[in-house]
């Protein structure tokens, strides 16, 4: 069995929130600050994306949207695919799809005793387990921290993911975030949080995000992806 939990919002600053997140049980506009709570098991198509749409212009939660629903659908039709071939579609429909503005995006799918993760941009995905957390994804940015890939308007970049795979064995949880997650925070804060046992203490989290030196300046999604064992019957 496997829980998902997310929490999305908008932040003390962005006048909008441009996160966006799958699956979700009720639509965006409506979403932020609401917390989702999944559980899935081997029957279901176990997987996470997460999407930041760039840096509040116009167009970025637009871009963010289009890209998680069609990773979403593209995902949907593709379940008994390799895994590493599903992500490496997804992206390619994600940009496809997203016509006006950009976004960064990272998917982990969890196939067989391991997580697939593939992502472009600055959203990272972190694994945590035994008390310790580490990224086990590479931000796609120059020196001065701008972008130098993404997915959408002005993509002349290769926008193929990189995709990677790690052990996902009972006790281990994935977890992405967007920037305005990691960002307010140490490395080290954060990867106390994220590695807590019985799960991460999502109301103290935001508190310490908004409580840090340079506060809730962005938008922040946090989706967690733990892998419980199997059902407790009763």
């Amino acid at each position: 069995m496997y829980t998902l939990v997310a929490l999305s919002r908008k932040g003390a600053v962005r006048a909008e929130n441009q996160d966006n997140f799958w699956p979700r049980s009720v639509p965006k506009q409506i979403r932020d600050d609401e917390l989702e709570h999944f559980l899935l098991t081997e029957s279901d198509d176990v997987c996470a994306v997460l999407a930041d749409g760039i840096g509040g212009h116009p167009g970025g939660g637009e871009a963010a949207e289009r890209a998680i629903e069609a990773v979403a659908a593209a995902l949907e039709g593709s379940r008994r695919s390799d895994p590493d071939a599903r992500i490496r579609q997804a992206f390619a429909a994600a940009q496809q799809a997203v016509i006006v503005g950009g976004t960064t995006l990272i998917v982990g799918i969890v196939d067989r005793g391991f997580v697939h993760v593939g992502s472009i941009g600055d959203s990272r995905a972190y694994l945590a387990a035994d008390g310790s957390a580490c990224q086990v994804t590479i931000d796609d940015e120059d020196s001065l921290g701008y972008l130098t890939k993404w997915i959408g308007e002005g993509a002349r970049q290769d926008f193929r993911p990189r995709v990677t795979a790690h052990p996902f064995p009972v006790g281990t949880r994935l977890v992405l975030a967007s920037d305005g997650v990691f960002g307010p925070l140490s490395e080290a804060v954060l990867g106390e949080f994220l590695a807590m046992p019985g799960g991460i203490p999502l109301s103290r989290l935001v508190d310490a995000i908004y409580g840090s030196p340079l506060g809730a300046y962005d938008n922040f999604t946090i989706v967690s992806l733990e892998n419980m064992g199997e059902t407790i019957a009763g």
